[in-house]
């Protein structure tokens, strides 16, 4: 943006005013989707509910790319970093308590 430019933004939009070369008023608007709002708010909530796995990424993306030894593998924003298991259930560094339902039903022959 130009210097002496103006910036209102609505949740819905942002609207920019910047003077052209002729000094005349130029007025852009970006449509931010209802979908791209709900996605922002997801990935604010998971954040603030995640702050040791965000921290944990951080550090081991520090010393590796990606954080990890498997580099085709991303989550996005970050992975939720496990400290145990039990069981059905595996336990975050954040306290939280996951309960994982069996990944395959094996058969007898």
């Amino acid at each position: 943006m130009a210097p002496g430019a103006i910036e209102v933004l609505s949740p819905l939009s942002g609207l920019r005013l910047d003077l052209d070369e002729k000094h005349t008023a130029v007025a852009t608007v970006d449509v931010i989707s209802p979908a791209e709002i709900a996605l922002e708010d997801a990935i604010d909530r998971f954040t603030a509910r995640n702050p040791a796995s965000q921290a944990l990424h951080r550090l081991a993306t520090s010393s590796m790319p990606g954080g990890n030894t498997r580099t085709q593998l991303h989550t996005s924003p970050f992975p939720v970093c496990m400290r145990s298991g039990s069981g059905y259930q595996v336990t975050s560094e954040d306290s939280h308590v996951w309960v994982m339902p069996p990944l395959a039903l094996e058969t007898q022959s």
